[in-house]
């Protein structure tokens, strides 16, 4: 396992680049410390889509990878994606959905919907992503009928005066800044508009909010987005459960390398298999 210096040291050595390409490939490195160690899982194609499966389970969880709508893939997040499926027993799908600015917004909103639709006619079915994928397991939990939804340090808000965190945690945050993360903002939505549902969740009705759980570092740049939608779902009468723990964003991208990040996933598991 690394400590938490060396796998910073990691990050910073990981430059992720202007154009959507570099990114990419900036990501691919950044993720090659925990995916070297982590089996490919298989291949599968729902709705024209690619997909990963990992594991096994009567439960089946929908899993979407974080990248800012512009990379991350399942290849990139087998690691977490595996130790999820063992720790919920459950098995995990992870979507291979568009990415911008190739396939701007809602084009990952499309493909989610289209493929957890599918899932579903065969079964009960769970959502869960994070960072930008976490944003997309909300939303699907907000507009489909998933059994329940996990969140990993999701974006939920557009609006500058419903968050502080975005300032004062980016010396902390080893992973994004606020100017890195509306840079990919612009890349997917084009304008970033604080009185877009999509983009600012709070505005919608949280009340048909399936079993959640949001998961968030206490370092990070979204801390008040997870904060914030937490709130407004307890308001509006979901069972949405927050736990935040020590660290940095997309902590759990490195579950198979970060006793932390592991731990978060654990923690997500044992969720997955406690809702009925």
């Amino acid at each position: 396992m690394l400590s938490t210096d060396e796998l910073k040291q990691h990050i910073a050595s990981c430059p992720m680049g202007d154009t959507p390409e570099e990114m990419r490939e900036g990501f691919e490195r950044l993720a090659s410390v925990a995916t070297k160690h982590a089996a490919e899982g298989e291949r599968d194609e729902i709705e024209g889509y690619p997909a990963l499966r990992f594991g096994e389970g009567p439960r089946r969880i929908l899993y979407f990878p974080g990248g800012g709508y512009v990379f991350g893939s399942p290849s990139t997040h087998r690691s977490l994606c595996r130790q999820l499926a063992r720790a919920a027993g459950a098995e995990v799908i992870a979507l291979d959905y568009p990415k911008a600015p190739e396939h701007p917004w809602p084009a990952q909103k499309q493909a989610a919907l289209s493929v957890f639709r599918r899932l579903r006619d065969e079964g009960s079915v769970g959502v869960a992503g994070d960072s930008a994928g976490g944003h997309l397991a909300l939303i699907a939990a907000l507009e489909a009928d998933p059994c329940l939804c996990v969140a990993f340090s999701p974006n939920t808000l557009r609006d500058d005066r419903l968050t502080a965190t975005r300032k004062a945690n980016g010396e902390r945050d080893a992973m994004v800044d606020d100017d890195d993360d509306r840079r990919l903002a612009r890349l997917v939505f084009g304008e970033i508009e604080p009185g877009d549902p999509d983009q600012t969740l709070v505005l919608r009705d949280l009340s048909d909010l399936p079993p959640s759980l949001i998961s968030v570092g206490t370092d990070e740049v979204l801390l008040d987005d997870s904060r914030v939608f937490a709130r407004h779902a307890e308001a509006a009468g979901a069972a949405v459960t927050l736990c935040e723990r020590d660290g940095f964003h997309m902590e759990e991208l490195f579950a198979d390398v970060y006793e932390p990040g592991l731990r978060s996933v654990q923690r997500a598991g044992r969720f997955i298999a406690s809702v009925d």
